[in-house]
């Protein structure tokens, strides 16, 4: 499978740069591009994430993968920042550059300048920049999973509209900005329309894996009337479940209830019904 795509839209703009006089300014932005999410990938590969592909955009590029919310924070961590880090990697290869006779003063600032500005706008809390990323991490490590997702969408909305508001009164004309803003927006809508699906993959990764004994275990209190589905919420990434029944002092482990979720279809059963059947 080809890891490496190009969407066709970026050859319109290949066209335009030459049309318009920028094709050298274009090539150089996307270099910039392709070196940070070769970063990310080169990241992920080294701890055997799945790689999807990468892929560059008409306005970037994006390192697709599929992972879902269950490999350690400190490996999400790395895996985000390696892509920021290429920058500074950048920066001093221009300085080098300088040294020979094929990169001069005017290459060197402007180089600097779109390796800046791309830098410091992938670290803004918006996703799904770099930043944005980097907040749903830290957001996961101190709330359910489900929780996380909800909670960060409407931080890194409120943030973007901020971001929209800014834009408004500073260059309403910019076209590039609100091309990039409507980016955002877009990704923000397909980010929640897909957050149900997201979080059912998180938990079929969990019921694949053995976190009992690996991760430091945890009890919630449910009721027997509460849902498998709505217990499975309360599921941190960072540690393993024990479900205590309050009624009857019962105790289901995180195992059960996500096997009776994914490979039994009981998750809209109550753990009342769920522990009087023969599915668990």
């Amino acid at each position: 499978m080809q890891k490496i795509r190009i969407h066709p839209l970026f050859w319109v703009v290949i066209a335009t740069g030459i049309v318009t006089g920028y094709f050298y300014e274009i090539l150089m932005l996307f270099f910039i591009v392709f070196v940070h999410e070769l970063g990310h990938a080169f990241m992920a590969h080294k701890y055997k994430w799945r790689i999807k592909k990468i892929e560059l955009l008409p306005f970037g590029g994006v390192a697709e993968i599929n992972e879902y919310g269950n490999r350690p924070l400190k490996e999400e961590i790395a895996v985000t920042i390696a892509g920021p880090i290429q920058h500074v990697l950048l920066a001093g290869l221009s300085f080098i550059m300088l040294l020979t006779p094929y990169w001069n003063a005017a290459d060197h600032q402007t180089f600097l300048f779109h390796n800046g500005v791309i830098f410091f706008f992938n670290l803004l809390p918006v996703w799904p920049l770099d930043g944005g990323k980097l907040l749903f991490f830290a957001s996961t490590a101190f709330m359910p999973y489900r929780k996380a997702q909800k909670y960060f969408l409407v931080l890194s909305f409120s943030i973007l509209v901020f971001l929209t508001i800014g834009t408004i009164l500073s260059f309403p004309y910019h076209l590039q900005s609100w091309v990039i803003l409507l980016f955002l927006y877009i990704s923000h809508y397909l980010e929640r329309k897909q957050q149900p699906y997201g979080f059912f993959r998180f938990l079929l990764e969990r019921n694949r894996m053995f976190v009992k004994g690996v991760l430091p275990s945890r009890t919630e209190k449910v009721s027997q009337h509460t849902r498998l589905i709505d217990a499975a919420k309360m599921i941190r990434k960072n540690a393993h479940t024990i479900f205590l029944i309050e009624e009857n002092g019962e105790k289901v482990s995180e195992e059960e209830l996500l096997y009776g979720i994914t490979r039994e279809n009981v998750g809209m059963k109550s753990f009342s019904t769920f522990l009087t059947s023969d599915k668990r």
